[in-house]
């Protein structure tokens, strides 16, 4: 029985360029399932940025991960070195990016939090004066006025 192999190149081939990673999956069926008030649908662009630099930073790693290693095999080459410098300035800004959209995300969830309880509050000083009025007549307070 013959063998047969196949390569990685032809493996990659197979696979369609515009895989979307799991997380942006997972946004776009918890995005179609609910309608969200404008808190809500600003905090799901909000991850959804997150989510996009989160992978941008991983692919970074992974580039990063890659020089290193060339530098290893290679030291001291110019062109790996000036490579590497490249990889890990836009590693840092992807993760100063990062953690500043993390701080906006937190504060969003708390502006979201902070409304919940104001309408919250709001609704049980309605209920409470609609209570109080139930068993008055309106006419005759309006009368003694």
């Amino acid at each position: 029985m013959k063998k047969t192999f196949t390569s990685t190149r032809q493996l990659l081939r197979r696979v369609p360029r515009a895989i979307l990673p799991p997380s942006f999956l997972l946004a776009a069926v918890l995005l179609s399932a609910c309608a969200f008030t404008e808190y809500g649908n600003r905090i799901n662009q909000e991850q959804l940025d997150i989510a996009r630099m989160e992978d941008k930073r991983h692919t970074l790693e992974t580039q990063y991960i890659i020089v290193l290693n060339n530098l290893e095999i290679h030291p001291g080459e110019e062109k790996l070195v000036k490579e590497r410098d490249e990889v890990r300035a836009k590693l840092i800004d992807v993760t100063g990016m990062i953690d500043q959209k993390r701080k906006m995300l937190d504060q969003s969830y708390r502006e979201w939090e902070q409304k919940i309880v104001e309408e919250k509050i709001e609704k049980q000083m309605i209920d409470n004066e609609v209570k109080e009025n139930e068993g008055k007549n309106e006419d005759v307070e309006f009368e003694n006025k």
